[in-house]
């Protein structure tokens, strides 16, 4: 097979943890990747054959976390910030950006920016340990990819594009531990999601969706079973 991209990454990542007191504390994160891509196709399939792009992306956040007195209980709310390079299939097997798909998407695509909100709690009861959360995620520069009539790139192949973006929800996660070899996990997810740009629901978002797990494991062999509905 002949050689169409290569992609590399370069990061770091610290987390700082301060507290308050005994039952209050801070954590923050902040993470930095350098991304490094170069287009290896021929100029009969790419006009962009040759070409290099070279992105620096930020990432954070920062979360208040308070231990609840007399209650197993801890309640949270985070702030976030990261940045997505674009993949693959979002600047190379994509051939153009934009609206009129005049553009190449490999130099083109924008790197998704998304602001997150949530809120949440966990909880321990002995064997049951319960979580559930909240959040709202605002994405600008949002990378879906269009094979619609007036969106669809050269030689049939589908078009990235940028555009803005919003989808919140919720989360419930649960998992109890019978013994020291069988555990059980059940969870259900909310989410739903808007495209601004064009004024349509967000694609390829399952409103609600379940999952059930059962796991066995003696620190010699290892099993599980997952069932799971959207």
């Amino acid at each position: 097979l002949a050689k169409d991209s290569n992609f590399r990454q370069i990061g770091f990542f610290a987390e700082p943890h301060y507290f308050i007191n005994e039952k209050n504390r801070v954590i923050a994160g902040y993470r930095y990747d350098n991304w490094n891509a170069k287009d290896y196709r021929g100029s009969l399939v790419s006009d962009t054959s040759g070409a290099k792009r070279n992105d620096s992306l930020n990432s954070g956040f920062i979360r208040y976390e308070n231990d609840l007195s007399n209650s197993p209980t801890t309640i949270y709310a985070g702030f976030g910030y990261t940045e997505r390079f674009p993949d693959y299939w979002e600047i190379i097997s994509s051939h153009r950006t934009g609206t009129d798909n005049t553009k190449s998407a490999f130099l083109n695509t924008k790197p998704e920016k998304t602001t997150q909100l949530d809120f949440g709690f966990l909880s321990r009861l002995g064997s049951l340990n319960l979580s559930t959360s909240i959040f709202y995620n605002n994405i600008d520069d949002f990378i879906p990819i269009d094979y619609r009539s007036g969106y669809v790139g050269d030689m049939g192949y589908g078009s990235s594009r940028n555009i803005n973006a919003y989808t919140y929800g919720a989360e419930l996660d649960t998992n109890y531990k019978f013994d020291d070899n069988w555990r059980s996990s059940a969870s259900l997810a909310y989410v739903r999601g808007y495209n601004e740009t064009d004024h349509l629901a967000l694609a390829q978002l399952p409103p609600l969706e379940g999952k059930l797990a059962l796991n066995w494991d003696n620190k010699k062999w290892f099993g599980w079973g997952i069932v799971t509905g959207k």
